[in-house]
């Protein structure tokens, strides 16, 4: 039997310009928006006044994310690209931050075309974030 997990999280609902109602469910510790559904006004109204199981559409994404923690740190990385196309500093950008994408780390790229995070001699400071299990859940493994 599998043991039930209980998660802090935020529920946001909002209005778009389409008429329709969102309903967003986020988990706190990693921060990942996993659902978001969509209903008319009539059918969310409805379930706010208790006439339960409305129509929606829904999207589910990151699951097997909900619960970890997102850890941040910043590396200073070299990158000196000539002056080129757009496209292609994007993908320069890209490659100079691969060798430090490991052990799970994602770097910002962007931030490698972003004067505001230069800091002299062609160094710039990247953002990096990974997901990882909470203490609780490494120690039951």
């Amino acid at each position: 039997m599998t043991k039930e997990k209980k998660f802090k999280g935020k529920l946001t609902i909002g209005r778009w310009s389409d008429g329709s109602v969102s309903v967003t469910i986020s988990d706190l510790s990693s921060g990942i928006e996993f659902v978001d559904a969509r209903m008319t006004v009539e059918d969310f109204g409805n379930c706010v006044l208790g006439m339960s199981m409305q129509d929606c559409e829904f999207s589910v994404r990151g699951c097997e994310h909900i619960g970890k923690i997102r850890e941040h740190k910043t590396e200073k990385v070299h990158f000196a690209p000539s002056y080129k196309n757009k496209k292609d500093r994007e993908l320069l950008a890209e490659e100079a931050i691969k060798h430090l994408e490991v052990d799970g780390w994602h770097g910002d790229s962007s931030d490698l075309l972003n004067h505001h995070r230069w800091c002299g001699q062609d160094m710039y400071t990247v953002s990096f974030s990974r997901l990882v299990d909470t203490k609780e859940e490494t120690n039951e493994k």
